[in-house]
């Protein structure tokens, strides 16, 4: 029997005594897990719901690649993706004697250079390829006379192959790819020769009125003035006839559009037109 803190006896408890030891990560016996028998038995579900996709991983890091920001560069703000804001970083760390970014900057120039050659090779190969084919179909429909099948575009002259320079050697694209494009060079061609020939129409139509007043003029002022006018007229048709015959001539037959860098994306040529 205990007793209180008067000094007086305390009556006997009900309470079962304890015969295990009380604190944090010491439950009472009747509220631990029996063994083998778990507390959680449906568990907890295979994969996270809020797990990401690796398709939409992808999707999210290209997309925060290309987003664009203002980065400060020297006195003036400019405008760039992610990706080349931290091309860019790592680039000037590396100027700056910082071995980490040294090593980073010659791993990215070497895995660029590397992807470039790749392309470079896998579209040489597919030119030369469809070039061959291409020749190949002109000369059989010229030899059997064949007419009404689908135009080849691009034609095999347009691509222009240079294997002399260089490891892999060179190669580009003069002209559409693409009827589509073929059509919409040649309307912009046309256009531009009909507006060369009405600029020069009127350059002519004043010329010609100078000449008519010069005939008929008898004053020595009015005579110096238009002869002047008369050969300033001539050097603007002789100008504007040479520019505009120059930038025609840059024109070919399958319509006119930029040369093609082949390092930037693979090209892909269909040969919907084969035998």
């Amino acid at each position: 029997m205990s007793k209180s803190r008067s000094g007086g006896s305390e009556p006997p408890s009900d309470k079962p005594e304890r015969n295990y030891e009380v604190g944090y990560g010491k439950p009472p016996a009747e509220r631990k897990f029996r063994p083998g028998r778990s507390g959680n038995p449906a568990g907890r579900p295979r994969g996270s719901k809020n797990k990401i996709k690796d398709s939409d991983l992808i999707s999210l890091v290209l997309s925060e690649a290309q987003r664009v920001i203002k980065i400060n560069d020297g006195e003036r703000s400019i405008k760039t993706p992610v990706a080349q804001a931290v091309v860019r970083s790592i680039g000037i760390n590396a100027m700056k004697g910082d071995p980490r970014s040294q090593r980073q900057f010659t791993e990215i120039l070497f895995t660029a250079e590397r992807e470039r050659a790749r392309i470079e090779r896998e579209n040489i190969s597919a030119l030369m390829d469809y070039k061959i084919r291409a020749e190949k179909e002109l000369e059989r429909r010229a030899r059997l006379g064949i007419t009404g099948l689908p135009e080849i575009i691009p034609h095999p002259d347009q691509i222009i192959l240079d294997l002399r320079n260089q490891r892999n050697g060179e190669a580009w694209i003069v002209g559409p790819l693409t009827k589509e494009e073929k059509d919409n060079s040649i309307a912009f061609y046309e256009e531009f020769r009909d507006d060369s020939r009405q600029m020069l129409q009127v350059f002519k139509n004043r010329l010609a009125v100078s000449e008519q007043a010069l005939a008929e003029e008898t004053r020595p002022a009015v005579v110096r003035r238009l002869k002047k006018a008369i050969e300033r007229d001539r050097d603007v048709i002789k100008s504007h006839k040479s520019k505009s015959e120059e930038m025609c001539g840059k024109f070919r037959p399958w319509g006119f559009i930029e040369t093609r860098d082949l390092w930037e994306e693979p090209i892909e040529l269909k040969f919907p037109w084969a035998p």
